[in-house]
């Protein structure tokens, strides 16, 4: 049986009525939600009825299950029984199924695939683009028209992306492709939100042809029910007579108006609303970090909280960082809300502060016996990655036993930390949002299809070698054995027997990675024997010479169930035809291994460095933290500031469309508030950095370490950028050297 702290004692005390629980990082929200969901059905309390868990992924509902299967063994009741977990989308699909006829959906239910949807999004982008091109096209950078076919095919891959989240924005806010319409004559023809309405309305004619529905239509369709059908809303509510919503920051309007019907509240008129039923919610506000990519609204949470008629238990004691991480993270919410420049932002981080566990706690906060926080300068950004790298695998050799990762604003730069990483041989795992491990299973096997589809070109050849058999090449340590291969006869040297043997140059033969070289080449020689069988074939036997496992395998396999439905609607298509089908497909295999690996979730490994994007990183913890890349333009904190996240090929008043577009469609529809779209996509921007920082703070158990360029590096651009340091950063130095002479004077 676990010890409840002061927080978690008073959360497990509920029994009935509605209940929010703002809990800080490393509170144990998850630790006292299952204690309670296990007393609750001991007690005999859901009658019945069964309690509803509903989380934000798959892996966390394997957790709930399996902390609350223990608890209930440990009251002597079988583990599986009295409660049901579910995704926000299985849910859907659970109510649905309770009238499937309602809603004139078939009893198969005709759910558009990941990657049947990305093919209907991609028609759908590409015929609006043609309808739009001028306006389309004017959003590119003046100065960028030299290389302006390159440019036109990013902002191609952004428009699509800016389609496909907004017109799940829309949809997760309840809002019809009808509704949408109505807006139209407001919006001029540059404006990013009319864009999205028009290709909305595209795609809501294509769903209704093929007569199928995405994961969004599910939840809409979901709330839709729960509404207009009495006897199903009552089933349900019979069914679960407890409700439990974890991560409740992460919280779109659909989800929370169908938790609170399902509770028997009412979730349309706020002054009017009714409270009956047992809800329970759980969340920081402070972490909510996914409004860029989602509808989630951390104002849903906030506003439940602060209710009148709802009682508000918050968790506040943290055992998992030292007290002087504590200090810093509560410094950071302190300076926002009272000193930030931006009035606007003083609301981006609520005012709950970390507390440490009373001093009987079984599992104490670290007490490092140094201060153990700090920062590096460096003077450019390849510096920076190769400081951090080397700091790293320095501390992992030195303390096998410890966890550690790196954080990074994006993709890119964790592909530059890896690089490193194994150019130094330290051992590193990359987690989901990054150039990362996962997601390069996919992007080797591509590599080794696209090459074997044009086996004559060397650079493919080196893609695919660099992709899979020979990682070093990926570095800058072997550019003669790159130069070579990129551009020697291939033939010959692979099938060197009656052919003139090409001279290799000194540099190569000598070269210490040759010998690991030529075996490679043999095993390519058997691709390409293999090249003649069908392609889902090819893919499978690709995976098994590579020797792909466990995760890896299994991104394999739906990758080879993905290329056999290609090939059913096309099957004139030859190997070339499928790589580069394969190509735009990139964003399709990063859902399959990020579904593949959702299913099991990511436990940080004593003695391997993880790799993660900061707001992957939410719900999970390192003893040692490096922060990267804290500059101004990847963490803005005035309007003027540039926007590392905002694409240089954009003007400025189109850097951001996704943001843009949320906040002109704020403008419409409170039509009685000035609000200058712009201003409010900066606005929400610098907000949620400012809680991506926080996230980023809160991993560390006992070291942090904050890094920054002065100059930054861009491909395509000869010399670097100056960069300044993160507004948020100076204050968080200034702190620290504070603090970290109060620590050492008390130590005399």
């Amino acid at each position: 049986m676990i010890i409840l702290r002061p927080g978690q004692q008073e959360a497990a005390a509920y029994r009935s009525g509605y209940l929010a629980v703002p809990a800080v990082p490393g509170a144990g929200k998850t630790t006292v939600l299952a204690y309670l969901g296990a007393q609750l059905i001991a007690e005999g309390r859901t009658g019945k009825g069964k309690l509803l868990i509903v989380t934000y992924m798959n892996s966390s509902a394997a957790n709930f299950k399996a902390r609350l299967a223990r608890e209930l063994e440990t009251r002597g009741l079988p583990g599986g029984r009295g409660y049901e977990v579910k995704t926000l989308h299985s849910l859907a699909l659970t109510i649905l199924k309770e009238s499937p006829e309602r809603l004139l959906i078939s009893g198969e239910m005709t759910i558009l695939e990941q990657a049947e949807q990305f093919q209907l999004l991609r028609e759908v982008t590409h015929r609006w683009i043609s309808g739009n091109r001028n306006v389309w096209e004017a959003a590119l950078e003046t100065g960028k028209q030299e290389n302006k076919e390159k440019y036109l095919e990013k902002w191609q891959a952004k428009t699509l992306d800016f389609f496909k989240n907004m017109i799940s924005y829309f949809k997760c806010l309840g809002l019809t492709a009808e509704e949408m319409q109505g807006y139209l004559p407001a919006l001029a023809d540059e404006s990013p939100l009319r864009w999205a309405i028009e290709a909305y309305n595209q795609y809501r004619d294509r769903l209704f042809h093929l007569g199928v529905q995405d994961f969004d239509d599910l939840i809409y369709n979901a709330r839709t029910l729960l509404k207009t059908d009495t006897a199903v809303l009552k089933r349900l509510q019979k069914r679960w007579s407890y409700i439990f919503e974890d991560e409740a920051q992460d919280s779109n309007l659909l989800q929370e108006q169908i938790l609170l019907l399902l509770a028997g509240g009412s979730p349309e008129d706020k002054k009017g609303i009714t409270f009956t039923g047992n809800l329970v919610r759980v969340g920081d506000s402070n972490q909510s970090v996914m409004g860029t990519f989602t509808a989630a609204d951390p104002a849903l949470f906030r506003s439940f909280c602060r209710s009148r008629e709802i009682k508000n238990q918050p968790l506040l004691y943290s055992s998992r960082s030292s007290q002087n991480i504590i200090d810093l993270a509560n410094h950071l919410v302190s300076w926002v809300a009272t000193e930030h420049p931006v009035q606007a932002c003083r609301q981006a981080l609520e005012k709950q502060y970390i507390k440490p566990v009373p001093a009987a706690d079984p599992c104490p906060n670290p007490q490092p016996e140094r201060y153990t926080i700090g920062s590096i300068k460096s003077k450019t950004n390849r510096e920076e990655i190769s400081k951090i790298a080397g700091h790293a695998s320095r501390y992992i050799r030195e303390n096998k036993e410890k966890t550690v990762a790196i954080l990074a604003p994006d993709k890119y730069i964790l592909l530059e930390a890896a690089e490193q990483l194994t150019l130094l041989n330290a051992p590193f795992r990359q987690i989901a949002g990054g150039q990362s491990e996962r997601r390069h299973t996919a992007r080797a096997l591509g590599a080794v299809i696209e090459y074997l589809a044009e086996p004559h070109k060397g650079s493919k050849l080196v893609k695919a070698l660099s992709s899979t058999l020979l990682p070093e090449l990926a570095g800058e340590d072997f550019p003669y054995i790159k130069e070579f291969l990129a551009a020697c006869r291939l033939e010959e040297l692979l099938y060197p027997e009656g052919a003139g043997k090409q001279e290799l140059p000194e540099e190569a033969a000598t070269s210490l990675l040759w010998p690991s070289c030529l075996a490679a080449l043999k095993r390519v020689k058997t691709w390409l024997t293999a090249s003649r069988i069908p392609p889902e074939s090819l893919l499978l036997f690709l995976a098994a010479d590579l020797g792909l496992e466990n995760e890896e395998l299994a991104i394999a396999q739906r990758i080879a169930l993905q290329i056999k439905e290609l090939l059913r609607s096309n099957p004139a298509w030859r190997l070339a035809d499928l790589a580069a089908e394969l190509q735009s497909l990139e964003s399709i295999f990063d859902h399959f291994t990020d579904m593949v690996y959702d299913r099991h979730g990511y436990t940080p490994e004593p003695g391997v460095i993880s790799l993660a994007t900061y707001h992957k990183a939410k719900g999970l913890e390192w003893d040692t933290v490096f922060l990267t890349s804290l500059t101004s333009d990847s963490f803005p904190s005035q309007p003027d500031d540039y926007f590392r996240d905002h694409p240089g090929y954009l003007n400025k008043h189109m850097a951001n469309p996704g943001a843009l577009a949320k906040a002109e469609l704020k403008a419409l529809i409170e039509p009685g508030k000035i609000i200058d779209p712009q201003e409010e996509a900066k606005k929400e921007t610098i907000s949620e950095r400012l809680r991506l920082l926080y996230v980023g703070i809160t991993r560390a158990r006992e070291n942090l370490l904050f890094s920054y360029p002065e100059m930054l590096y861009l491909p395509g651009f000869p010399k670097p950028f100056k960069k300044k340091p993160a507004l948020a950063l100076q204050e968080l130095k200034r702190y620290m050297r504070q603090k970290k002479d109060e620590f050492y004077s008390e130590k005399q």
